[in-house]
């Protein structure tokens, strides 16, 4: 077999262009031994890492056949891949290099078109050279695998059969949290949130005995722990396999947070905009505005998800002055410290719904305690309430009270979750002016349906010798 290099080796100039994020492209900035084959079996292009086993410059190899770098019983491999009698195919093999020498390396060929527009696929031939038990134990999960895993920015993980990590990418800890070193050699449920371990340990037994999975593999959506203690929504894909005669398995994961965070938005934001449209069809069907506020009051705690909602009417004896208290008319979830709270203080520093009431806008109050606004912040049986949202019922200038949510814990309010009380303020507002406009109108039909005296009732038997009609003025007479 001849070993050594072309007669000619091809131009530097005439080497064919590797196209960026390729196949081969991808084990060069892996470190990984690779080799780009026509459907020739020629080697077409190959890594600086191949190059570097083999002992040849890159100009030497290219344009040779790949069979005349294998040693005995290795150049079926790339013929047999070549001739289409396989797609795939991994073995182990040798290398003969410039030097004479022998490499055992493990070789992965797989068919792939050589561009674009060639109908005949060439080949991968990844190259993976095997230490010898003598200076290195050899990963379970191969060097190749270790090198492509580390270049990808999805989190991997292998596990064997008693759930522990073997190996886990870099990718792991910007995702998780965990670092990738320390993971390896404990137990996979160091990555699983605590109220799912004992589910993943016997999903796991009943597979290994019984082969029944009870998720899907392909893709799955499940939440993992991250080092600081929260969990993170994943979107896993699993899968097993076996080297020497060992069964492992290996998960690919990527943070799905933006996506699940979009989702969520987009439900609540559609849950708030059918709540808006049910609450006006309410208020038109409902004449009792005391219902109303208690139905109002309702709906926003659940889609605020909020832990205090309350209608506050302004108390002014008449007034609708700045410095007034407040009354409740309906409330959800709201303990009587708050009602207190919030009826005594008449300051727009002391009180989240002063302030809402001479705002031109709702007031957003993401912390009481850190908010320069406020001085103080109003209770919730013993407990503070630090968060809320408030938006005036009616005109700045004339409000007629003021809509309010308080929640229990420190919380940013989305652009649609304040949108939306200032939509139900709205509708509190107009159901209110609405009562207002049917009672002045009921009033003036009562008045003018009111019966008047008037000279022809005071003297029904002597009727007015002249009267005003639509036509002019006409004198009574007699038949």
């Amino acid at each position: 077999m001849d070993s050594g290099p072309p007669d000619e080796p091809v131009d530097n100039a005439a080497q064919p262009t590797r196209p960026t994020g390729s196949r081969l492209s991808l084990l060069e900035a892996a470190d990984v031994p690779g080799v780009r084959l026509t459907p020739a079996g020629t080697i077409d292009d190959v890594t600086e890492a191949f190059a570097s086993l083999s002992g040849y410059d890159r100009p030497e190899l290219i344009g040779r056949q790949f069979s005349a770098l294998l040693g005995e019983g290795s150049a079926s491999i790339e013929r047999s891949v070549a001739e289409g009698n396989q797609v795939s195919l991994s073995t182990t093999g040798s290398v003969l290099t410039r030097s004479g020498t022998v490499v055992d390396v493990g070789i992965s060929l797989e068919r792939v078109p050589t561009s674009e527009s060639d109908s005949e696929p060439g080949a991968i031939a990844i190259v993976d050279p095997r230490p010898t038990r003598e200076t290195t134990a050899e990963p379970t999960y191969g060097r190749t695998f270790e090198a492509l895993a580390d270049a990808l920015s999805d989190g991997i993980i292998v596990l064997d059969t008693d759930s522990e990590i073997r190996y886990a990418n870099p990718a792991v800890e910007r995702i998780l949290g965990h670092d990738p070193e320390a993971l390896v050699g404990s137990s996979k449920v160091e990555i699983i949130p605590p109220r799912l371990r004992q589910t993943h340990l016997d999903a796991l037994q009943r597979y290994l005995e019984t082969g029944e999975r009870n998720l899907d593999w392909t893709y799955v959506e499940l939440p993992g722990q991250h080092g600081d203690g929260h969990e993170v929504p994943l979107g896993v894909s699993l899968n097993d396999f076996f080297h020497d005669g060992d069964r492992y398995f290996v998960g690919l994961f990527r943070d799905i947070s933006p996506r699940k965070e979009a989702e969520e938005t987009l439900t609540a934001k559609v849950a708030q905009l059918e709540t808006l449209a049910y609450l006006s069809r309410y208020a038109l069907e409902n004449g009792d505005v005391d219902e109303l506020f208690a139905k109002a009051t309702d709906l926003v705690a659940a889609a605020l998800d909020v832990e205090c909602c309350a209608v506050l009417e302004t108390d002014a004896t008449g007034s609708r002055s700045r410095d007034a208290s407040f009354r409740v008319r309906a409330a959800t979830g709201c303990g009587d410290a708050l009602h207190e709270g919030e009826l005594t203080s008449v300051s727009p520093g002391d009180s989240l719904a002063a302030a809402a009431r001479g705002g031109d806008e709702p007031i957003v109050v993401e912390a009481f305690e850190t908010d320069d606004r406020f001085d103080g912040a109003p209770l919730l049986s013993d407990r503070p309430l630090h968060s809320g949202v408030g938006a005036a019922i009616g005109p700045v200038a004339d409000s007629w009270g003021v809509l309010a949510a308080y929640d229990d814990g420190p919380r940013e309010f989305a652009d649609h979750d304040v949108d939306f009380l200032d939509g139900v303020a709205t509708i509190l507002a107009t159901a209110l002016e609405r009562r207002r406009y049917e009672r002045r109108l009921n009033e003036t039909v009562a008045s003018v349906s009111r019966p008047r005296t008037s000279a022809w009732s005071s003297s029904p038997t002597q009727p007015p010798t002249t009267f005003r009609s639509r036509y002019g003025w006409y004198r009574a007479t007699s038949n």
